[in-house]
């Protein structure tokens, strides 16, 4: 997440609905600082981890049972596409979702390559450097 905004601030962006209702919200800065506070939590607590790339693993590590997992691209602050990381879901956004931007001239040959690419492995969109992650479990 960029430009200043913290969860705090903006309680109506509409990706929270993947979030069940009194869910504690942990941004993930520090990947130590996030395990501690997700252990400190009482068992059977809602948790939704919002940060950059293998939450998975630090939810593992922090003992969070994983309910679903998404990919925000290109963030949660401004998000063109938010999807689940299964593979039907995954191919559904490479196929409907993704396209070169308009007005792309000098580079719409390696970004058209690019989308071809995603198509045919849709599994690359959860690898995906750019974009946010959020992962919704329970401690």
């Amino acid at each position: 997440m960029s430009g200043g905004e913290s969860l705090e601030e903006s309680p109506d962006e509409r990706w929270r609905l993947l979030v069940p209702a009194g869910a504690v919200m942990i941004r993930v800065d520090r990947r130590r600082d996030a395990v501690r506070q997700v252990r400190a939590l009482p068992a059977g607590t809602g948790v939704a981890l919002v940060g950059g790339r293998r939450l998975r693993t630090l939810a593992w590590r922090a003992g969070l049972r994983i309910h679903a997992e998404y990919v925000a691209m290109p963030s949660l602050v401004t998000p063109v596409a938010i999807t689940q990381v299964t593979l039907g879901s995954l191919r559904w956004t490479a196929h409907t979702v993704l396209t070169v931007p308009s007005g792309v001239i000098r580079l719409h040959a390696p970004l058209w390559t690019a989308m071809r690419l995603v198509q045919r492995y849709p599994r690359l969109l959860a690898r995906v450097p750019a974009g946010d992650r959020l992962v919704v479990g329970t401690r």
